[in-house]
């Protein structure tokens, strides 16, 4: 399918047509834990990221498997799972991770995830990650400097990730990781080689340890793709993303290089 720069080629937030998606038939069996209950009410009311609900609908399917880095206490993960052949959850905050495995507890017809405690980074290792409340979405390597809520945890690559779990039929990653993209990406080119993967990546830049190199490694990524899109599904250019990192604005990217039906 051709779409043209800022061209929306399929619609979002559209509850009533059938035509078009929206998650609450997905999510609205769906259990969880007593902690954040106002999250997952405002979840199952269709007001926390529609957009990305839509885009893992669009872009997930039964013969691949997912892999969700920073899965937090599990809201993409029990939907992708659901759309996915196994989903494989990455969450090294250990107060998330305990909250995320309750929540897989409570939907005992989701089996196909594998949850890993590691971080991913650019080599194995010991690292701090923290933040101003573990559990909260938003511990990170990058933010535990100076933060008394913050451990240790393990970290190991991209590539030993695939390894060690043997995932050979993954076609989608979504990646929020609050200020580490442009570590963790550096380590997925070999992965992204072959033409159907495609990623979401949420982007911090306020949190970038070397603003511009960061920048230009996230650009540089990119070019490799041959769709960029928002979450609205638009087309946006390399300068659009750049200029963005360097203003320090937060937002997300769909990189492929195959459309979705």
């Amino acid at each position: 399918m051709k779409i043209k720069k800022g061209k929306t080629y399929f619609k979002v937030n559209t509850i009533l047509d059938d035509l078009f998606y929206s998650p609450i038939k997905a999510l609205k069996n769906i259990r969880s834990s007593f902690s954040h209950t106002l999250f997952w009410k405002s979840n199952k009311q269709n007001r926390w990221e529609n957009e990305t609900y839509h885009i893992l609908h669009k872009f997930l399917d039964k013969d691949h498997s997912y892999i969700d880095i920073g899965a937090w206490i599990g809201p993409t993960v029990l939907y992708g799972a659901q759309k996915s052949k196994h989903c494989y959850a990455i969450e090294p905050d250990p107060v998330a991770r305990k909250i995320l495995i309750k929540n897989l507890k409570k939907n005992p017809k989701i089996k196909n995830v594998t949850v890993i405690s590691k971080c991913i980074m650019d080599k194995k290792c010991d690292i701090d990650i923290g933040g101003d409340k573990l559990g909260d979405s938003m511990s990170s390597v990058m933010r535990s400097k100076g933060k008394t809520n913050s451990l240790k945890v393990k970290a190991i690559t991209f590539s030993d990730l695939i390894k060690k779990h043997k995932i050979n039929n993954c076609n989608f990653i979504k990646m929020d990781i609050e200020g580490a993209e442009s570590i963790v990406l550096t380590g997925m080119k070999n992965f992204f080689k072959k033409s159907n993967k495609s990623i979401i990546i949420s982007l911090h830049p306020g949190l970038f340890e070397n603003l511009k190199e960061d920048a230009k490694v996230i650009v540089n990524f990119s070019k490799n793709f041959k769709y960029k899109l928002n979450t609205n599904l638009k087309e946006i250019d390399v300068d659009y993303i750049e200029k963005s990192l360097i203003n320090k604005n937060n937002f997300d990217i769909i990189l492929t290089n195959n459309l979705p039906n």
